[in-house]
C-alpha cells in the first residue's frame, strides 16, 4: 500500500465483525469465513476505523496515545494497514459507498 495519499481514507469493512480477546481482538470475515488475531495497537486502530479515517488521523491518534515519533508511526500504520487491505478487512475511499 501507498501510505504517500495522505487523502485517502479507509473504513473497516462491514462484512467483518470483531470482538475483544485477551491482549487485543478478534476479526472474523463473515464472507470468507476468515478469523484474525489483532494484537492491542491494531485492535486500536480498527477501532478508529469504524468512520472513514485518513493515515494521518490515525498517526496522530496513535502518537497521542504512544510515545513514538512521527515516522516510526506512520511506518508501523502503513504496515498493518497493509496487511488490513491485503485481508480485505477495509475498504479505501474508493471503494466507500456514502
Amino acid at each position: 500500500m501507498e501510505c504517500s495519499d495522505d487523502n485517502a481514507l479507509f473504513v473497516q469493512n462491514p462484512n467483518v465483525v470483531a470482538c475483544e480477546v485477551e491482549n487485543g481482538q478478534a476479526l472474523l470475515d463473515l464472507v470468507k469465513s476468515e478469523y484474525y488475531n489483532l494484537n492491542n495497537t491494531a485492535a486500536l486502530i480498527w477501532q478508529w476505523l469504524e468512520n472513514p479515517t485518513s493515515i494521518e488521523v490515525l498517526s496522530q491518534n496513535l502518537m497521542a496515545k504512544f510515545d513514538v515519533t512521527e515516522e516510526q508511526c506512520r511506518s508501523d500504520i502503513c504496515s498493518i494497514m497493509c496487511s488490513f487491505e491485503a485481508a480485505n478487512l477495509v475498504k479505501r475511499n474508493n471503494e466507500i459507498s456514502a
